[in-house]
Order: structure tokens, then sequence, then C-alpha cells
């Protein structure tokens, strides 16, 4: 008979390690400061450089990566009237610039608008699905997080987010 109650005991158990680490997790994310408004208390685009954190996939359904402050669709002028020069420009199926210190990435369509942003993450693989969750879809070493109107694709450190077709 009580052998019965094993596979609900097991399950109780397993309940009780799940609230145990979601509360840990919990309490390290209140204390941690990465990814954080501490710049302006508010503004999640004042640091001016990427950063894969909590805020990654939300921001991604606006159009924008985190502490990226351009949009998809914005006009490359206010980009470079905000940022400068990029210390790097070429064309790869499509022109881009590269600002180093930012560790970003801007792409743009013929007529000079922002069709897609990237940045440089020193992050694992693993670590990124820690933050992100689960992907919408994997490849190899590559994935992919469908968000609203827009996809985040990741391959090696470049996290990129490009307008969705459906």
């Amino acid at each position: 008979m009580l052998r019965n109650y094993q596979p609900i005991k097991k399950c109780l158990y397993m309940l009780v390690i799940c609230v145990v680490l979601s509360s840990c997790a919990g309490l390290q994310e209140e204390n941690s400061s990465v990814g954080k408004d501490d710049k302006s208390g508010n503004d999640l685009y004042d640091e001016g450089k990427f950063v894969l954190n909590e805020h990654t996939l939300s921001e991604a359904s606006k159009g924008r990566l985190t502490y990226i402050p351009f949009e998809i669709g914005t006009d490359i002028k206010e980009v470079k009237a905000a940022w400068g020069e990029p210390d790097e420009s070429g064309n790869i199926e499509g022109k881009y610039l590269y600002y180093k210190d930012r560790k970003t990435y801007i792409y743009m369509h013929l007529d000079d608008k922002v069709s897609a942003v990237g940045g440089k993450t020193e992050l694992s693989r693993q670590a990124m699905i820690n933050i992100l969750g689960r992907p919408s879809d994997e490849f190899e070493s590559d994935l992919s997080y469908v968000t609203g109107d827009y996809f985040i694709y990741i391959t090696g450190d470049t996290v990129m987010l490009k307008p969705y077709k459906k």
C-alpha cells in the first residue's frame, strides 16, 4: 500500500525543490545590478551598449534590443547624429555600421532605414538560454526567438534582431 504513495511523495519533493529554487532565483535577481535601470533610474537606453538580459525579449517585441535606443525603421541619420561615425562600415548582404565600443551592429536597407540591429555578447550558449528561456527554434549552435513581429537570431557571439516574416 505504501508503494502507491511513492510517486506522490516524489512529486511533492520536486515541488518543494522548485519553490525553493524559484525563491532563491528571485532574490538573486533583486540583488543583481546587471540589466537594471541603474544609470538614470528608468531608461533602458542610457548606457547605449547592448546587454542581453531579462528585458531583451520584451524590448525585441517593440523592434529594439536592450540598451540600443534605435528601433527598426529608424533613419540612419538619427543613428549617426546620436552615436557619430561608426568604427567600421561595409556591405555584406546589405549595408551595416559597427560601433565597437558599444558592441553594436546597425544594418540598413537601401533607403537608409535601420533594418536590423545586432550586438556582441560574451555569454555562453547555455547562459543565453538561461536568460531568454527555451528558444523558438534551434539549429546546430544557432538559436532563434520569435517575439511579436520580430525575431532574435543568435549565432556564436552575435545576437541579431530582425523583422519576422510570417
